[in-house]
């Protein structure tokens, strides 16, 4: 059996069940890439944060 990419509400409904385990911030902010990276059969994902100073945190 061929390995298929989650449907879209499937991946959404994991990835909040899987967020709700996490209390880090760091660690919600990995699991919404790698739903998203996962969702979009995607290689790589990255998420920027900006910070206070124009720059990336």
């Amino acid at each position: 059996m061929s390995h298929r990419p989650p449907s879209g509400l499937a991946a959404v409904s994991a990835a909040l069940l899987s967020m709700s385990r996490h209390l880090e911030v760091g660690d919600v902010l990995k699991t919404i890439v790698a739903s998203a990276r996962e969702l979009l059969d995607a290689q790589y994902a990255a998420l920027g944060v900006p910070d206070d100073h124009g720059g990336f945190a």
